[in-house]
């Protein structure tokens, strides 16, 4: 397929892709924030210039949502002005980019899934900072892609599922939200989604990617605890006695409308996708003790 330069490849998003992408035809290139800091407008050149690829891919970016209430500079200078800075970059360089956005874009008043086309309202600073990011990616190229992603977890990162089963097994007992309705979305199943769109070449544009169904966290943890065999291991909890710094949408779920028309859409189910994410950790955690029992032998 060519030659792919993946930045933000330390994070949960980037690593799966940098995974996948191999047999899928691509040659990876992986770039943390110490390679490639995407405000750094110097060193966005530079690794454009030494690396010469044939696609970018984004997952960098400051996805701590109440840090960038507490700090709205910091989370415009990542979010919205490293962004433009690639953006203009790539397309200097006659590279096509790949960029990520969020659910939060949306204020939460509609009940249905929100499409592509449906008005944004960020209620938070991060929203407003993605969202100003999406519009200069899309103004830089119509070759250009944003996919709009939310609520992801996988086996990387500090996302929430991803310490769940460590929380729900041996404490301490994690609070969970029974009120925001979202789409738990797997970040392996949006890698192999990227790659499969980016083998059918779609046009330009944004595109949402996200697991089908809706649920809350606290269903979303019951789900897992069941699949682990836990029992009264959580507390479901309304959104206000969480205390977070920045407001969330009470409805966030995500339509992937564009890739239905495209007859692309292969996004699971949240109930399938979490199962086999546990299915795979448990398969890891066995291979671990297996490895262990025969390093010891």
């Amino acid at each position: 397929m060519g030659h792919m330069l993946i930045l933000g490849a330390k994070g949960n998003l980037g690593r799966e892709i940098a995974k996948a992408a191999p047999a899928a035809g691509w040659l990876v290139t992986k770039a943390g924030r110490a390679e490639c800091d995407i405000t750094d407008r110097g060193a966005i050149r530079r690794i454009l210039q030494d690396t010469k690829p044939d696609l970018v891919i984004s997952a960098a970016a400051m996805t701590r949502v109440d840090q960038a209430e507490r700090d709205p500079d910091r989370a415009f200078f990542v979010n919205s002005w490293g962004s433009e800075l690639l953006a203009r970059a790539c397309r200097d360089a006659q590279v096509p980019l790949v960029s990520f956005s969020s659910d939060f874009v949306f204020d939460g008043r509609q009940r249905r899934p929100y499409c592509e086309e449906d008005e944004v309202a960020p209620l938070s600073q991060y929203g407003r900072s993605k969202l100003s990011g999406d519009r200069a990616v899309l103004a830089a190229s119509p070759n250009n892609l944003v996919v709009r992603v939310g609520n992801l977890y996988g086996s990387f990162g500090r996302n929430l599922p991803a310490r769940l089963p460590a929380l729900l097994r041996e404490g301490p007992r994690p609070k969970l939200d029974s009120e925001r309705i979202m789409a738990p979305t797997w970040s392996k199943a949006v890698a192999e989604q990227l790659l499969a769109m980016l083998s059918a070449k779609v046009p330009g544009g944004l595109y949402h990617v996200a697991c089908h169904g809706e649920t809350t966290w606290a269903d979303f943890g019951q789900h897992m605890a069941v699949l682990l065999g836990i029992e009264d291991a959580f507390d479901r909890v309304s959104s206000s006695e969480l205390g977070l710094d920045a407001p969330r949408p009470s409805y966030s779920v995500l339509r992937n409308r564009k890739l239905e028309w495209l007859g692309l859409d292969q996004m699971p189910d949240w109930r399938v996708a979490l199962e086999t994410w546990i299915q795979q950790l448990d398969h890891h955690a066995t291979q671990q003790t297996n490895d262990h029992q025969e390093n010891d032998l």
